[in-house]
């Protein structure tokens, strides 16, 4: 499997390939469109994007600024491995997680290759996903 890089500052744009911060958007609509598998995912998705909007504005940071997919794909990780307490140590003391993070554990996985081959006009032989 290849690995792909994501260029900050937009360099990355000269290739045809999105932008992080719209990469997180195109990746958004794109399993918004999927069926009734597809709105689940897109819901946990946007509740990911909603908390890390919330902890922009508690840091002082404009919650307008736009997430991009690193800062996704990160938290997706934390929350995945959210009860191994090497990873998040403070996971035995919260008594409950939001109900639609909980659902993402029941969700099957998106179709990684499908969504690369949507939005990212050069292919995406380069690119590859693995479960998080």
């Amino acid at each position: 499997m290849a690995t792909a890089v994501l260029l900050g500052a937009g360099a990355s744009t000269d290739a045809g390939i999105p932008k992080s911060v719209d990469l997180t958007r195109e990746i958004y609509e794109y399993l918004s469109q999927q069926g009734d598998d597809g709105k689940r995912q897109a819901r946990a998705l946007g509740t990911v994007i909603a908390g890390l909007s919330y902890r922009n504005a508690q840091s002082g940071i404009s919650p307008y600024n736009l997430i991009d997919v690193e800062q996704v794909v990160a938290t997706i990780q934390l929350l995945a491995n959210r009860y191994n307490s090497e990873v998040m140590p403070l996971s035995p003391f919260i008594n409950g997680w939001d109900r639609i993070i909980d659902e993402i554990d029941r969700l099957p996985l998106p179709d990684y290759r499908q969504i690369t081959d949507s939005i990212l006009p050069i292919g995406p032989s380069w690119v590859g996903f693995t479960r998080l």
